[in-house]
């Protein structure tokens, strides 16, 4: 039997730093001689919603959910054993989908980025890729949105406000070396 994959799913606000931990973790791995690769759900999304997030329907995200878990086991079979999984979900139902869809054996750790508004609208505004989340308002909005207590309990929670991306990554990797994954 394979050894599991250790899959670390990153879920947060806007521009709380969830695709950039993802690529750092994986690259982390890749130091510890893991095969390790990295996951983003927001372009599954698109990959099969389009560009345009006002009509994403849950529908869409089940389907971004069933290509992330083919992604995942295509990747253990071709000797991935680590893979960190970004998305914008807080929602516990996608990566709960995911979970329950992946055929291979998986160690999974919940991490979960928190960032504060005028955190996320500084960093989003620097962040050249972004185009509707640049807007202050936007970013706002979406951060009230958020309903923290329906979010579920992760693994490990960072507020990652005055922290480096290295020492997020840092600390996240801690956690999964520490639990032997």
């Amino acid at each position: 039997m394979a050894e599991a994959v250790s899959l670390v799913l990153i879920s947060g606000a806007v521009a709380s730093g969830k695709t950039t931990l993802a690529l750092r973790v994986a690259a982390l791995a890749r130091v510890d001689a893991v095969a390790a690769a990295s996951i983003d759900m927001d372009e599954l999304v698109e990959t099969v919603a389009g560009s345009d997030w006002t009509q994403v329907t849950r529908e869409h995200r089940l389907q971004a959910c069933e290509l992330a878990a083919r992604l995942i086991d295509s990747l253990s079979r071709q000797g991935s054993r680590f893979v960190a999984i970004s998305g914008s979900t807080l929602a516990t139902y996608e990566w709960d989908e995911v979970l329950d869809r992946v055929e291979v054996a998986v160690r999974p750790i919940f991490v979960r980025l928190r960032v504060s508004v005028a955190e996320a609208i500084r960093r989003a505004q620097a962040d050249p890729m972004r185009i509707v989340t640049r807007n202050p308002d936007v970013v706002t909005r979406l951060h009230e949105a958020i309903d923290w207590s329906a979010a579920g309990q992760p693994d490990l929670e960072i507020k990652t406000d005055g922290m480096t991306a290295e020492a997020v990554a840092d600390a996240v990797m801690a956690r999964v070396r520490s639990a032997g994954r």
